[in-house]
């Protein structure tokens, strides 16, 4: 009944399924069905989800249903902790008005630990829209989460704010802790608008190599000068490139060899327009030799170090 209605696709249909998600008599898990349902109305699957048949179905503009999302979001957040990121999700999805829910309730569901990280986000977000008293308190105290997505957009927020509070509360980060929280800091850092920025710009460039820039944020730190516009950061970079060995490509790739984020190079292998991977290689065990134009890449980091994959790559 749930995938029919998604299927008639009228705003009706999507009130009904809403309807069901606001039902405390039905079971979690069709509540949540119903939600997650109401998340693919935009771009239907091209196969129905009941019989298994490809039946597509045309795309769906989300203001038809915008009103109802509006009206019931609120209500599903006040009912059931199971339901709160999927409805919050939602309201990022179809950008919802940020009015739809209390300051308490965001910031209940910011600090609660057992939120998604993307949940808690967007709770920060609908929050930081509103503008309201003691904020950067807040974005100061969410900043030091050890959620590091959380703690990044808490700290971005800042930055925007306030860039000084910003710098301050990003600098502290930045040479010590956690690799997670040093990258994240050096990201930051290039996109704050304050006179002290490009010192340490250049704090880090002098101190790549050096135990106080290790290998697994190099990339950050360089990342962050290049975009510098200014004049010092860049005289510092350019003595950078010259210092390394000349006739050697590899030397300019070093600092890609660690400190990698797994999920975000699948993301790569899977989708990267230039590189198209995965047109030449399987990435999970199993096919038949010849099926593909390159090897099967199946369990290549327990067969080849770092190096040998990043030659491949760049030479």
């Amino acid at each position: 009944l749930l995938n029919s209605a998604f299927r008639l696709g009228t705003p009706e249909s999507a009130h009904r399924l809403l309807q069901v998600s606001l039902n405390e008599n039905v079971g979690v898990k069709e509540r949540l069905e119903a939600l997650r349902l109401i998340s693919l109305w935009e771009t239907p699957p091209r196969v129905d989800q009941s019989i298994g048949r490809y039946l597509p179905l045309a795309p769906r503009n989300p203001a038809d249903i915008r009103e109802h999302l509006t009206t019931a979001v609120p209500k599903i957040l006040a009912m059931s902790d199971e339901l709160t990121a999927p409805a919050l999700s939602l309201a990022n999805q179809f950008d919802l008005p940020p009015n739809i829910l209390s300051n308490e309730a965001l910031l209940n569901v910011v600090r609660s630990a057992e939120r998604e990280d993307a949940v808690r986000v967007r709770a920060l977000e609908l929050l930081a829209a509103r503008e309201p008293a003691n904020f950067e308190q807040v974005l100061g105290e969410v900043g030091e989460s050890d959620r590091t997505g959380l703690a990044a957009r808490a700290l971005a927020l800042l930055a925007e704010s306030d860039p000084a509070k910003g710098f301050e509360a990003v600098s502290t980060k930045l040479f010590s802790g956690s690799i997670a929280k040093r990258k994240m800091a050096w990201t930051i850092l290039s996109t704050i608008k304050d006179p002290r920025v490009a010192e340490t710009l250049k704090k880090g460039v002098a101190g790549l190599g050096s135990d106080s820039v290790p290998g697994a944020v190099a990339l950050e730190v360089i990342e962050a000068a290049e975009a510098s516009k200014d004049e010092g950061v860049n005289t510092a970079m350019a003595a950078y490139w010259a210092s390394l060995p000349g006739g050697n490509e590899m030397a300019r790739w070093r600092m890609c060899l660690s400190g990698g984020d797994p999920e975000e190079g699948a993301k790569l292998f899977a989708s990267h327009p230039a590189a198209q991977c995965a047109r030449c290689h399987r990435y999970r065990p199993g096919g038949s030799p010849g099926e593909y134009a390159g090897p099967n890449l199946a369990g290549i980091g327990k067969r080849r170090e770092a190096a040998y994959l990043l030659e491949s790559l760049i030479l």
